[in-house]
């Protein structure tokens, strides 16, 4: 059994990101995003509740909420979509209109069906932003600078 639970302790973590990783294989087209962020909203999100009773003998449900962050991405041709992550102090920097790059993913070689969006890059506050990291940072860095100076 310890050993069991050792092997999962050292397993657990790469087996849940493999399993994250695998939406990314049933789609056959990406591209990288440069837009700009058209606006910015929170919402709270109950990441866990459970029922405690209270001094008096009455039931009561704990929530343990989490303010996430929304940003509505966007380029010259118009909107592209959304991307969320959890709140943290230095996302307060994000502004409106701010410049964003990302990779998008989909079905069709024309992007107009499902699309799915990594984390993303806000070049010019140096910062990162998104749920679970899928690209390999530095490498995602290098491939848009490189892009920038060819265009």
């Amino acid at each position: 059994l310890c050993v069991l639970f050792f092997l999962y302790i050292l397993w657990g973590p790469i087996v849940e990101a493999s399993r994250k990783n695998l939406n990314f294989r049933k789609f056959k087209f990406f591209s990288i995003f440069d837009g700009f962020v058209s606006d910015i909203y929170q919402f709270e999100k109950i990441e866990s509740s459970r029922e405690q009773t209270n001094k008096y003998g009455r039931l009561e449900l704990i929530e343990k909420k989490r303010t996430w962050i929304v940003l509505e991405l966007e380029d010259d041709e118009g909107y592209l979509g959304k991307i969320s992550f959890p709140k943290e102090n230095k996302h307060s920097l994000i502004r409106k209109g701010a410049n964003i790059r990302c990779l998008v993913t989909s079905d069709s070689r024309s992007f107009n069906s499902k699309l799915l969006l990594t984390d993303a890059l806000l070049p010019d506050l140096n910062l990162w932003v998104g749920e679970y990291p899928y690209l390999l940072r530095p490498a995602f860095e290098e491939i848009c600078f490189l892009y920038k100076n060819k265009f």
